[in-house]
């Protein structure tokens, strides 16, 4: 399996739980309820992990190019 292939996968991972976050913050505000700390920092560091993954293709792909 290639480095690219690993790191979409990560990527991929990452923006599903982005999603899933959203969504349940969502629904917390749908349902008058405050949006939890532990939903944030689920959002923000899925995030986090997304940027990461984004650089390490970025990385990847030019040291392939050069």
């Amino acid at each position: 399996m290639s480095v690219f292939s690993v790191d979409i996968q990560d990527a991929a991972s990452d923006v599903q739980r982005i999603n899933m976050a959203i969504s349940q913050a969502v629904g917390s505000v749908v349902d008058g309820r405050p949006v939890a700390l532990n939903e944030l920092m689920v959002l923000v560091g899925a995030a986090s992990e997304l940027a990461s993954d984004k650089a390490e293709l970025i990385k990847a792909s030019a040291s392939q190019a050069s």
